[in-house]
């Protein structure tokens, strides 16, 4: 799907977590049930494209001619409909992300904290081109994007029987 100076591309990711609430110096806290902290940095790639959209496509096709002597015969004909780019390379996505479980008295009350950046360059796009040069557009990479922002997610379990169960989110 890509041009020829970038065929493959690789992607990483590494994740981190700690269960702080397990470590013998909060084993005495009584209120905190259960903590931990999350740590993660990972990047992946986007190639949903056409299968051959860095390559240049040839199409055939028939025109009628005229020649000098007024009669019109149909010609066939080949020609090049696509544009090539041999520098066409995966859309990569690369993300950070930073988050806090948390469980109070006897996890009535739960949720998680977290945070999250997420970037994204070498967005795949069909760029117009002029006129003037035959082909309308050619794949390209072009722009970046970047995601942020913060999410809590807070639960509680009010009451708790036999035969019911309340909890709020």
């Amino acid at each position: 799907a890509f041009g020829q100076s970038n065929p493959r591309a690789n992607f990483g990711s590494v994740a981190f977590g700690w269960t702080f609430t397990e470590e013998e110096f909060l084993k005495d806290i009584d209120w905190l049930s259960h903590g931990k902290l999350r740590l993660s940095w990972g990047s992946n790639g986007n190639r949903d494209i056409g299968r051959y959209a860095a390559m240049a496509n040839l199409t055939t096709g028939k025109y009628l001619y005229v020649r000098p002597d007024g009669t019109v015969i149909q010609q066939s004909q080949l020609w090049v409909n696509r544009m090539s780019n041999k520098n066409l390379r995966w859309e990569r996505n690369t993300s950070f992300n930073i988050g806090l479980d948390f469980g109070l008295f006897n996890n009535r009350i739960d949720g998680s904290l977290e945070a999250y950046q997420m970037n994204t360059t070498d967005l795949l796009v069909q760029r117009s081109l002029p006129n003037v040069i035959a082909f309308d557009w050619v794949m390209d990479n072009l722009g970046e994007v970047q995601n942020r922002g913060f999410e809590a997610n807070f639960n509680s379990t009010n009451i708790t029987r036999n035969n019911f169960t309340w909890r709020t989110n």
